[in-house]
């Protein structure tokens, strides 16, 4: 839209006459209209631009890519025709997308490709709002026009692409005669196919020389609108199932989680680490569901991605130093949370991939979820093989405000070993006010109780003797002494009998800008124990950050300081020196955290006293594979993606998008990682990251996709061209306000907007046009070549000429 044309709108408001209300642009502008043309002239318009001025509110004929809104309520983006009056045509294919029942066109059919339906213009019951300045409609239309379908089930489909993710560390240390060399990668690739998706994951590592990978799932899913479930068949994890079942080569039917999207796991460990850069390998079913690594002290990991709630979790803490400390973190403090995954049933049939080296029975489990009351969330379910048969029951409620409860009953009958078990699970969370809350986690098995896996290992034993575990955690707050925590576990172990604890207690407290913090733990299995304590004391310096600490590890103290900051937007570094009070050695670490735009990289390097040496170098990312070739991202690409191609071919464009910020490629291409499937998504070009000689004409899109589509997201960019001319006639005398400015076709593009002041908002290189003044009596023409001196880091160009 014309800014010179929306002020001389503005200016001939005031000159109108006859008119007794101001046009809105919420109905056509069909009305007759008088004006004063003899004073339009003495004001320098020229009357025979008064049908651009009464059109000003409508678009151009022809098609838009413009923003469309529902009864306030923003749908999205789409490409639309407006006919010759400037109104907006509605065909089935956009009254299916805006939720609006489809109203048919008056006259034969197949008339309707050829006219335009304006329908609601027409409709008076319907308002509508055109504002071609923002590139917006705004729709208003009665409840009952509104399509009732499931709105959670309206999703764009289609789309193919094939991708991969990555996750790869590679870390050496050596000392004098001494080296050790470790690596791995985790890896996740597949297509997408018509909503179809294949994923397969793989883990490979390699240490002193030794290579060793597995295939943890490999399946094919498609979601099933008339049944309303997902689909998926191959190898992969039980989902929504009571039982401690891992992986199964078979066929699942289950209801779609991104229909009711759970907020993470809720699942948290906590550990200490006593170097920089320890590893920490999380396993469950023997299985590793999540690896990182962490900084020295105390950390807490949130929402693990459990295969699912019913089985302890194992973790693995590898110093950089090569000193071991596991753990496990028992099922009953996973705790559960209402509604955590969608309603209904749910279907597994396949063979039980069993790790241990058993039997590989053929299985079926069936079960229910379902929600009686809104804090009652209920499961039952059912488990049959040939020799292993089990019931489950499971409740989560929230029956007061400040307390949850979540209990579980599993009953056994075992034909492997002639036993007939229970087990019990218990988890209660209680908040007693706003600065104290307690947890209770409680796991009674009876005596010989297996899960699948365990049953089918012939060469496991019975227990004689029932298991117990339990888990306490508590959380205290006063005002003015900080915040104090402490939890214990108590696991007992499977094979010997003897049982594993495990507790922790910490203080913090903020004094002035220092955060003081302070954190002890002890795990013990019944043969060894493990005790670590830390002292943090951390404070602003600038813009940057100091931590000063002591650490203890069992028999080995340490002191030391770090201090870590910005370097940019998407870089940061930490850089720390120590003393080892025990060996009497100092050492010093650095550490560079960087996202390279299409990959993220970590990198580290260490050196101490005596001689050892720690490096460590990580890349992690994604890439696609698409119709417009490969593109990568440095964020994890998920079920659901878009590709976003700009019409220009610039790099380093910024996406924001809620699966993280992405950056386009020399092509103009980025991809967007991840969009919530059955949710609205918005994807948005930074605009003020742009290059200066760069516009666009709309930003913004929202999109509502199904699972597993793959979407294309078409920006249009701008450049720009931006003169400002400083005009003067032959005379000498400047160019009046308000004289009108003419292309070689007589096609009006602007007018003066202030003595010898004329803008172009979007000027070709060659500028040839003709100007005019407002009485008419006078017409020049002026030229300019802009190509040579364009430069992308002005706003505008200013230029000096003479209108001849």
């Amino acid at each position: 839209m014309n800014r010179p044309l929306l002020l001389l709108l503005t200016l001939a408001g005031a000159l109108h006459s006859g008119c007794g209300a101001a046009d809105d642009g919420t109905q056509p502008a069909s009305a007759a209209v008088s004006w004063d043309a003899g004073r339009l002239k003495r004001s320098g318009i020229d009357p025979s631009m008064l049908q651009l001025l009464e059109r000003n509110n409508r678009f151009p004929a022809g098609d838009n890519l413009v923003d469309i809104s529902l009864n306030g309520q923003m749908v999205g983006a789409f490409r639309v025709r407006f006919g010759p009056q400037g109104a907006l045509c509605f065909t089935p294919k956009l009254f299916q997308q805006l939720g609006v029942k489809e109203v048919r066109p008056d006259g034969p059919a197949g008339e309707e490709s050829a006219a335009c339906h304006d329908w609601a213009d027409r409709d008076p019951d319907v308002s509508i709002r055109y504002r071609p300045y923002r590139l917006t409609v705004s729709l208003v239309v009665p409840q009952y026009r509104l399509q009732q379908e499931d709105p959670a089930l309206q999703g764009e489909e289609g789309g193919g692409a094939g991708m991969l993710n990555y996750e790869f560390y590679t870390s050496l240390a050596r000392a004098r005669g001494w080296q050790e060399r470790y690596s791995w990668l985790n890896t996740e690739n597949g297509i997408n196919v018509n909503n179809w998706l294949v994923r397969s994951r793989q883990q490979f590592q390699k240490m002193d020389g030794k290579v060793g990978g597995e295939i943890s799932s490999l399946w094919a899913q498609r979601y099933l609108q008339p049944l309303n479930k997902l689909l998926q068949a191959g190898v992969g994890n039980v989902s929504n199932t009571p039982f401690a079942l891992g992986v199964i080569n078979g066929v699942q039917l289950m209801p779609d989680n991104g229909l009711n999207p759970e907020k993470g796991s809720g699942v948290t460990v906590n550990g200490f680490s006593a170097t920089a850069q320890a590893r920490v390998e999380i396993r469950q079913y023997g299985m590793e569901v999540f690896r990182t690594l962490v900084p020295a002290g105390a950390f807490t990991l949130d929402n693990i991605p459990v295969k699912n709630r019913n089985a302890d979790l194992e973790v693995t803490v590898t110093e950089t130093d090569g000193r071991v400390q596991q753990f496990s973190v028992p099922a009953s403090g996973f705790g559960r949370t209402l509604t955590s995954s969608a309603q209904g049933y749910s279907l597994a049939i396949g063979k039980m991939r069993n790790s241990g080296g058993g039997e590989q029975p053929l299985l079926a489990t069936l079960s229910q979820q379902w929600q009686p009351a809104g804090w009652l969330d209920l499961q039952s379910g059912m488990l049959l093989s040939r020799q292993y048969h089990s019931l489950a029951l499971a409740a989560s409620s929230a029956p007061l405000p400040a307390l949850t409860v979540m209990s579980q009953l599993v009953a056994v009958n075992d034909s492997y070993r002639r036993q007939v078990s229970r087990q019990l699970r218990l988890n209660t969370r209680y908040q007693f006010s706003d600065t104290f809350s307690a947890s209770v986690g409680l796991t009674k098995s009876s005596s010989g109780f297996l899960t699948p896996a365990e049953a089918t290992d012939r060469q496991r034993t019975i227990k004689k003797e029932g298991t117990t575990q339990y888990s306490l955690m508590l959380a205290w707050a006063p005002p003015k002494l900080g915040r104090f925590t402490y939890s214990h576990a108590v696991s007992q172990r499977s094979h010997d009998g003897k049982p594993s604890r495990f507790h922790t207690l910490g203080w913090s407290k903020r004094v002035a800008s220092t955060l003081v913090t302070v954190h002890a733990s002890h795990g013990s299995d019944g043969l060894s124990n493990d005790r670590q304590l830390s002292l943090n004391l951390s404070f602003p310096l600038g813009e940057q950050r100091q931590n000063s600490y002591y650490r203890r590890s069992n028999d080995s103290e340490r002191i030391g300081l770090e201090s870590s900051g910005e370097l940019s937007d998407n870089s940061n570094y930490q850089l720390s020196t120590e003393r080892d009070l025990t060996g009497r050695a100092s050492s010093v670490y650095g550490a560079l955290n960087t996202n390279l735009h299409y990959t993220w990289m970590n990198a580290t390097a260490g050196y101490d006293s005596a001689g050892q040496q720690n490096y460590s170098l990580g890349l992690n990312g994604g890439m696609a594979l698409h119709e417009g070739g490969l593109t990568f991202t440095a964020s994890r690409i998920g079920d659901t993606f878009g590709v976003v191609e700009l019409n220009e071919k610039l790099a380093g464009v910024e996406i924001v998008s809620p699966g993280g910020t992405s950056w386009t490629d020399w092509r103009g291409r980025a991809l967007v990682p991840s969009m919530t499937p059955w949710q609205r998504s918005s994807i948005d070009v930074n605009t003020e990251k742009l290059p200066k000689h760069i516009d666009i004409s709309n930003g913004h899109r929202d999109a509502t996709l199904a699972r597993g589509t793959v979407k294309k997201f078409r920006y249009a960019m701008l450049t720009s061209n931006r003169l400002l001319f400083n005009l003067t006639l032959a005379n000498g005398k400047p160019l009046p306000r308000g004289s009108r400015v003419w292309d070689r076709k007589n096609n009006y593009i602007t007018s003066a907007i202030d003595d010898g002041v004329v803008w172009l908002s979007n000027a070709p290189e060659q500028v040839h046009l003709f100007a005019e003044t407002g009485s008419g009596e006078q017409r020049c023409e002026f030229h300019y070549d802009s190509k040579n001196s364009r430069s992308e880091k002005q706003l505008y160009e200013k230029v000096i000429a003479q209108c001849l």
